[in-house]
């Protein structure tokens, strides 16, 4: 709305819009937790200074649905966190991210605040634009999908809960 991208719930049983962010950051990329209480998404909020009109890297948020809470998701210093995807059980959720310069898949526990890398790619994970998301998780089996753009073409890969690909 007015060139902001917040974040709103659409009730097609209601026809009726709900705002759940309501501020001059990008909120972008919202991922439903399992059980419908949580929204997972990027934004620039934790690092975006409005008034010398400096930009942070995105980083992921977690807000409440019901409260309105809106809290950081801890991450690398400096990079760019992107496009979270819940895994099924919902005790963690996979994001994309360039902690070393190339964007790579990681997941995110919530118990620990423990963070893996998934993949380590040469070319690295990526959409058509360098914010275009490029990650899923299948609900029914924890599979992580992800594209990548290699030898002039994109590409699309997988892998199961648990494993991790290198290089």
């Amino acid at each position: 709305v007015n060139g902001l991208s917040d974040l709103y719930v659409y009730e097609l049983e209601r026809d009726s819009l709900r705002q759940l962010t309501s501020d001059p950051y990008a909120d972008l990329k919202p991922a439903w937790s399992h059980d419908g209480t949580t929204l997972a998404f990027s934004t620039d909020r934790f690092g975006t200074d409005l008034e010398r009109l400096t930009t942070a890297p995105p980083r992921i948020a977690l807000l409440d649905v019901a409260t309105g809470r809106i809290r950081e998701v801890p991450g690398f210093p400096a990079a760019k966190h992107l496009n979270p995807q819940w895994a099924p059980d919902g005790r963690s959720f996979y994001f994309l991210s360039d902690p070393l310069g190339i964007t790579n898949v990681y997941r995110y526990g919530m118990a620990d605040g423990s963070i893996t890398q998934l993949t380590n790619l040469f070319t690295g994970v990526s959409g058509i634009t360098e914010d275009s998301p490029a990650l899923s998780v299948a609900q029914g089996t924890g599979r992580v999908v992800f594209s990548i753009f290699r030898t002039d073409g994109y590409e699309i890969h997988a892998i199961e809960p648990g494993e991790a690909v290198a290089g």
